[in-house]
């Protein structure tokens, strides 16, 4: 479908929330009506505006705001009414829909925080569609289960159809039984080193080599085991290992690589719960060495050459099965089961669900008789549709041999799940055309079909002048399926408003947050005024410019190759599998490892090698041994390191400077940040800067070290509107502090509205009547960051909390709908605070 609601920038927001189709006259073609369209659907008034909808209107939001879908969803319980789904298929669904996972075994796996915030997500979600009840929501559940069960009937028998272009070969699903079938817990020893030295000399240390992709104890004495070289070993000075020998030698390595765990011994390895490896967990993080581990048989091990991408990086591994591998041949006897298996993921997938689907309501006479509804369904379900020959009808949709849905049918679905979303939808585009704007863009005249005014004239002119020069009535059929599938609108007026219909937004979120002085400057509103402060106060309080350089110590108690929170190991070691005594040492390890860092930097240390002495210490570290002379403190205590150059802003007057690094900091890298840069505005004599300890978040410990940034001084918006000015800077530029004002910010947002009605501010007046086009800014003042962020703030408070949505959701007096509506509210919430 051409409109689909979504959450973008304020600014943008109404082109998806205001496509409110009002279709042609065409003699060839009857267009589907609810009945008494003309008549009022809804009324309201918000703000001493009247607002009502016709049903044509709020038909025409209905079908244009995800109504194929809507539509299917309707034809679908009834085609499907029949089909029954069993336990499985259903809690599948579910566990989809909400953790995306199929089973509840997966589900379990997943953090208690995120099955928390994943299934607040999904009852949000479900209640923006208009279920607000467990019944409706399993009702819903159950619908989409069905479609799930006749997609898996269709693809097993496409699968085992040899004719088929989706049939599935013994030997496809071979590779797939042998590659990922077996993903139950295995218990293995996996010992991790940073690099292939480190490993090949601690194998050496307990007598141990790599002879013939085997290992193999050294008994020769000459070379000592410290020297000898691979072309060095043969049968004669290597011995054979028994399996028992093996386990021993992996529990002491392994003891002694992960000296800060808990001791193991070769009687209680195999109940450590450290060595419960799950496939699952492994392969999101570290797919190759998953893959390599739920392959292995008992008794097999890793060699000095195996290396695997991890997360968090290359690691080198030596790992040993404790348990038998459960894998049995793959045999045509069991291919059913693991054709299921196949089978799982891509019964989910739109692709299979649409040609089920698809070839089902074909095999019960799908009809449409909405020329659009055939465009949108040939567009996303089926290309082989011609809609071209869809039938016309005044009342009805779609139709198959049993099932008829006529408008009146549809539209009152529509309003039974989702009344409150789509009467707002449509009421938006109501209140932008009683906007300021709006008459300075097109006059007084509503009804685009009749006005005349300039700015609708060139858009006009310029949408009919493609029509001429592209449209064939062989090729679309009419002049509105012409324009439905190049603009996604039937007729030329929708195409002008849509044009405009993003500035026209940002003038209403202007008129309702700021106003005019009798001086002709403007501020913000007093319900407002608290809110804008704040993000001014905010966003000027942590402005800071440097280029930054940051070096982690991170850590990986648990080896899931996924960084821990080290203030939580520090807190709790045994989640961690960290032997208490060992974690007192970790802060006062940190320490150390500061002033190591610290003093490679000295007075001789120019700017341009800042990163060079980072660089190079992280290096060395990482190609050092677990007994390293220098490093082997750290790396006995687990300590891993990386660098990073953060992303710098080239901005001297951006007032958020921070948001311009392109990093995903945490507040307590931007709190960090902002400490070096207080530093380098305190004395900007140095040539590099660093804080004095390490800082701790949920991904490592930082080391934050910093060069002067393109302005080391924070933006001033002092401003002193002289005699000379006032002919022609706005008089809301003038403020006596440092710090943005509210009347700065206002009275920019203000300038900022009328530019988007002009191509140039001294045509505004001539080209689109506006009588006093606000005086310009002073180029030195530039509150922009401020300015779209207190507007992405008002939509938060006015659009969702209040002003015409709630006025919706008061109007609704129906407790029901008012529940839906707050849920939308509440979605609408999560999604512009993301």
């Amino acid at each position: 479908m051409k409109k689909i609601f979504s959450l973008v920038l304020v600014l943008v927001l109404a082109l998806s929330l205001t496509a409110c189709k009002k279709e042609t006259a065409n003699t060839d073609y009857v267009y589907p009506q609810v009945s008494e369209g003309s008549s009022n659907a809804f009324e309201v008034t918000v703000d001493e505006h009247n607002y009502s909808l016709t049903k044509n209107e709020l038909f025409s939001t209905i079908k244009t705001e995800g109504g194929l879908s809507l539509l299917l969803e309707e034809l679908d319980s009834k085609l499907l009414k029949d089909v029954e789904v069993d336990q499985d298929l259903f809690k599948a669904r579910k566990n989809k829909m909400i953790y995306g996972v199929l089973t509840d075994a997966e589900v379990n796996n997943i953090k208690a925080e995120e099955r928390t915030e994943a299934l607040n997500t999904f009852n949000k979600q479900m209640a923006y569609m208009g279920f607000t009840t467990e019944e409706q929501v399993n009702a819903y559940v159950s619908l989409l289960a069905k479609r799930d069960k006749v997609t898996k009937d269709y693809l097993v028998r496409e699968a085992n159809d040899p004719k088929s272009d989706y049939y599935v070969a013994n030997s496809a699903l071979e590779t797939y039984y042998n590659d990922y079938v077996f993903t139950s817990d295995r218990k293995a020893i996996v010992i991790d080193f940073d690099n292939q030295n480190s490993l090949r000399n601690t194998l050496k240390n307990y007598d141990l080599v790599i002879y013939n992709s085997e290992l193999r104890k050294y008994t020769g004495t000459i070379p000592t085991i410290a020297d000898v070289t691979q072309s060095q070993l043969t049968l004669e000075n290597t011995a054979v290992l028994t399996a028992d020998e093996i386990l021993a030698k992996f529990v002491a390595i392994y003891n002694d690589v992960y000296g800060y765990k808990t001791q193991i011994t070769v009687a209680n390895a195999e109940s450590q719960a450290n060595f419960v490896r799950n496939y699952k967990e492994l392969s999101e993080n570290a797919a190759a060495l998953a893959k390599y581990i739920f392959k292995m048989n008992k008794g097999d091990y890793t060699y000095t050459t195996y290396r695997s991408s991890t997360s968090l990086g290359t690691t080198y591994s030596l790992i040993y099965a404790l348990d038998e591998n459960p894998k049995a041949a793959f045999t045509a006897e069991n291919r059913t089961d693991v054709l299921s298996k196949y089978l799982n993921d891509r019964i989910y997938q739109s692709t299979y669900q649409n040609l089920a689907l698809n070839e089902l309501r074909t095999e019960e006479g799908l009809k449409f008789y909405d020329k659009f509804f055939a465009y949108d369904y040939a567009s996303n379900v089926d290309s082989s549709l011609d809609f071209s020959k869809c039938l016309g009808d005044a009342e009805i949709l779609v139709k198959t041999k049993n099932v008829t849905i006529k408008a009146d049918d549809f539209y009152q679905y529509a309003l039974e799940t989702s009344q409150a979303r789509f009467v707002t939808l449509a009421l938006l585009f109501k209140a932008v055309e009683q906007t300021a704007s709006y008459s300075i863009a097109y006059g007084t005249e509503t009804d685009l079909n009749k006005n005349a005014s300039l700015r609708k004239l060139y858009y006009f002119d310029k949408v009919q002048s493609d029509i001429t020069s592209n449209y064939k009535e062989e090729t679309y059929g009419s002049e509105a399926m012409y324009l439905y599938q190049k603009y996604g609108y039937t007729n030329i007026s929708e195409i002008v408003l849509d044009n405009t219909v993003s500035d026209l937004t940002a003038w209403l979120v202007k008129d309702i947050i700021i106003s005019a002085d009798e001086n002709g400057v403007y501020n913000f509103n007093a319900n407002f005024t608290a809110k804008a402060q704040d993000v001014i106060d905010t966003y000027y309080n942590n402005y800071y410019n440097l280029k930054p350089y940051v070096l982690t110590v991170y850590t990986d108690y648990d080896q899931n190759y996924v960084a821990d929170d080290i203030n939580d190991v520090i807190a709790n070691p045994d989640k961690y599998g960290v032997d208490a005594t060992k974690a007192t040492l970790i802060e006062t390890k940190l320490a150390k490892l500061y002033n190591d860092v610290t003093s490679k930097f000295t007075a001789d240390t120019k700017e341009e090698d800042v990163e060079t002495v980072i660089s190079d210490f992280v290096k060395e570290y990482n190609a050092a041994g677990m007994n390293d002379a220098t490093f082997g403190e750290y790396k006995q205590l687990g300590f891993k390191l990386s660098y990073k150059r953060l992303s710098t802003s080239s901005s001297s007057t951006a007032a958020v400077t921070y948001q311009n690094y392109g990093y995903n900091q945490t507040n307590e890298v931007n709190t960090s940040l902002k400490d070096l840069f207080s530093s380098i505005v305190a004395d900007s004599t140095k040539a590099y800067y660093f804080l004095n300890e390490m800082k701790n978040d949920s991904t490592g410990s930082h080391l934050y070290v910093a060069t002067k940034g393109d302005n080391s001084r924070i933006p001033s918006y002092k401003y002193t509107l002289s005699e000379s000015d006032a002919a022609t800077i706005n008089p809301g530029a003038a403020n006596t502090e440092d710090k943005p004002s509210l009347t700065q910010v206002a009275s920019a947002f203000n300038l900022y509205v009328y530019s988007l009605l002009a191509d140039k501010a001294e045509t505004a007046k001539d080209n689109y009547n506006v009588s006093e086009y606000p005086l310009k800014f002073p180029g030195s003042i530039d509150v922009s960051n401020y300015r779209s962020v207190i507007a992405n703030y008002y939509i938060n408070d006015n659009f969702i909390y209040g002003g015409i949505a709630q006025a919706v959701a008061s109007a609704l007096t129906d407790a029901t709908l008012k529940a839906k509506f707050e849920a939308v509210a509440l979605y609408y919430s999560a999604e512009l605070n993301k």
